[in-house]
């Protein structure tokens, strides 16, 4: 981190129970996570990114990873970074702006967002049935 100018006040690297993981995340103003895009992360959706949003945090994530690049652009819940450098850096830091600006708005609008497409009492179990269902009713 001090190779690229981030002194150790800037951050804090920490053990956490995960009972507490939810209030360090809410007492955060994004969630970063880029993971190399391949073949594999096609058809991939990060657990992170609903842990993010269900805490009511803007995403800045990386393009090509499963459908995240339409979580971000239809649900409006972030930023997505293009390419690895620092111009698309820079832009998705302007970028976030837009959601630092009314952060009470951002973040009852994500943690919308994660109930609706992530919760899974509501909507995961439902469609877990309904795709065993119909896998298991063409095997009659």
């Amino acid at each position: 981190m001090k190779t690229r100018g981030i002194g150790e006040a800037d951050y804090t690297v920490l053990a956490a129970a995960s009972t507490d993981v939810p209030s360090y995340l809410s007492a955060s103003d994004a969630g970063l996570a880029f993971i190399k895009p391949c073949f594999s992360k096609l058809a991939s959706s990060p657990t992170k990114y609903a842990e993010y949003l269900a805490c009511g945090l803007p995403l800045i994530i990386n393009c090509g990873i499963g459908d995240s690049d339409t979580l971000v652009t239809r649900e409006k819940t972030g930023v997505l970074v293009g390419e690895f450098n620092q111009a698309a850096y820079q832009s998705a830091i302007a970028a976030l702006e837009n959601f630092v600006v009314d952060p009470e708005q951002t973040r009852q609008r994500n943690c919308e967002v994660a109930e609706r497409l992530f919760d899974v009492r509501r909507v995961g179990v439902e469609r877990y049935a309904h795709l065993y269902e119909s896998v298991l009713g063409t095997l009659n």
